[in-house]
């Protein structure tokens, strides 16, 4: 890790596999990106103005991976183990992303199906740090704005779902954001993606399940799904301003009904690289399993 101008946060160097970056102190500390907490070492500790802020022992990556994973089985239930997995990813990705793949089949499953499910269901009530980015209706003259304000510079996936039809346990409203999230984490642990260069997003066009609406601490839109019409004109605004934005990217969709699903695909086929888990992955792993 490397410093650099002031005008910037960082800059993943990939031809080096460096990161380049301005900030220093508890600033550097408190960015899950670049934190690499004891494991920084005593020259990087004086360059970025870590000494007294660290214990003084440098860690090696495998010795603070078996710390957290101590730390992880002392939960006995699951959603706690999520709830742990998606903090420690909050402070130290690098960390996060060498635990998960060094204990991956103790770990997906916490991370992604069938723990997921539940994380979305409590979504609001055990909201604890924002991720990715969140759109709203209210938002549709303002996309490319919020894009612009992303953390990560360089994106190559957007992963994007308005939380209609999650999983088995349907319109979860604002907690779908859970899913691109852990889709995310799934494409760097599984498809090799870097995982600074993944974008989670959240089309918050409200929810029509009650008890989300009726519930204090909701975080989303209080009010009814939009109708069709307004719905398609927010997709396509939403679809124009990622095209702009990255126009080499991947649009990943996530748990869309299967009636928008199916319209989005078939009216952008020929505008954007875009892909539906729901309808052409489960059509593809169904083939692939009785071939």
């Amino acid at each position: 890790m490397t410093q650099m101008k002031k005008n910037q946060t960082y800059h993943y160097d990939a031809t080096k596999n460096i990161i380049h970056t301005s900030l220093c102190g508890k600033s550097l500390l408190t960015s899950a990106q670049l934190n690499k907490g004891t494991a920084f070492t005593q020259e990087e500790r004086e360059m970025f103005n870590l000494i007294g802020k660290l214990p003084s022992r440098v860690e090696s990556l495998d010795e603070q991976v078996q710390r957290a994973y101590k730390q992880l089985m002392s939960f006995k239930i699951d959603l706690k183990k999520n709830i742990f997995l998606n903090v420690l990813h909050d402070y130290n990705q690098v960390l996060f992303y060498r635990l998960a793949k060094d204990y991956l089949s103790d770990i997906l499953p916490l991370i992604y199906t069938p723990i997921v499910g539940s994380a979305v269901k409590g979504y609001s009530d055990e909201f604890r740090q924002a991720r990715g980015l969140y759109i709203s209706i209210d938002d549709i003259d303002r996309i490319e704005a919020i894009l612009d304000s992303r953390t990560n510079p360089d994106i190559s996936t957007v992963v994007v779902t308005d939380g209609e039809a999650i999983l088995g346990i349907g319109d979860q409203g604002i907690g779908g954001i859970d899913i691109p999230i852990a889709k995310s984490m799934v494409y760097t642990l599984c498809g090799g993606l870097h995982h600074l260069s993944t974008l989670p997003i959240m089309l918050d066009v409200g929810t029509n399940n009650q008890a989300l609406l009726d519930n204090p601490l909701y975080l989303g839109l209080r009010k009814p799904r939009v109708d069709d019409d307004t719905y398609y004109a927010f997709i396509d605004r939403f679809i124009m301003a990622v095209k702009n934005k990255f126009p080499q990217a991947f649009l990943h969709w996530e748990d869309l009904s299967a009636v928008h699903a199916q319209t989005i695909l078939r009216n952008y086929h020929e505008t954007v690289c875009q892909f539906n888990d729901d309808i052409q992955g489960t059509g593809a792993i169904t083939l692939a399993a009785l071939l």
